[in-house]
């Protein structure tokens, strides 16, 4: 491979037999094969499957497309570091950077596939370009919205579950209806009680709402 001006790139299997100097391990069994990798002066390209397999999915909803029944959710996306504590300021500068998978046997269509990568690619992105002392996930959230319209002029079929609302209904003691809300992002949330759309002027949710029936 040297010899024709290549480099060999594996995951992090190749561990387990000698490596030339010259080749990169890619990290996806968590991040210690990249920590093994780093402290032996090999080059990383961190892609843990627990955050980083893209076709996991992105929230609890029953409305989430069939897919590997482990989750990844925007903001574990978003905290992830890739440069471990554990090494030290020399072994971290063989961190190339990160990248993200997607597997495709339980995806029939790329619909499925971009709703698997957006919006969480947008966190990923800022976890391998923005320095870590910058990176603030509230600070994300408040321009995470503005990404939404520029992506859907490209057409791309955003995932919408990470902005929608979840509902859980129980029976109150006195018989009345219990209704529970909560949004995965934490954005905020308003309703109405008489089948109007909600606006911006609609009651905040901050508790339950015990609400008579019918």
């Amino acid at each position: 491979l040297s010899a024709h001006n290549r480099r060999l790139l594996g995951w992090d299997e190749i561990l387990a037999g000698p490596l030339p100097a010259g080749a990169t391990v890619m990290s996806w069994r968590g991040t210690e094969g990249g920590i093994t990798a780093a402290k032996a002066g090999h080059d990383v390209v961190m892609a843990p499957s627990d955050v980083l397999y893209l076709d996991y999915l992105q929230t609890v909803s029953a409305d989430e497309p069939p897919g590997r029944p482990a989750l990844s959710p925007l903001e574990d996306v978003y905290a992830f570091d890739p440069v471990p504590k554990a090494l030290d300021a020399q072994q971290a500068k063989h961190i190339l950077g990160v990248q993200a998978n997607v597997w495709t046997e339980h995806m029939r269509d790329f619909g499925r596939v971009q709703h698997a990568l957006f919006p969480r690619i947008a966190a990923l992105a800022e976890v391998a370009w923005s320095p870590q002392p910058q990176r603030r996930y509230g600070d994300f959230l408040k321009r995470l919205p503005a990404m939404l319209p520029r992506w859907q002029a490209q057409g791309i079929a955003v995932a919408q579950t990470p902005f929608a609302p979840q509902e859980a209904l129980a029976a109150a003691s006195n018989g009345d209806a219990r209704v529970t809300l909560q949004q995965p992002l934490g954005y905020v949330m308003r309703y109405t009680t008489d089948g109007s759309a909600p606006n911006a002027g609609s009651p905040e949710y901050f508790a339950p709402l015990q609400l008579s029936l019918p």
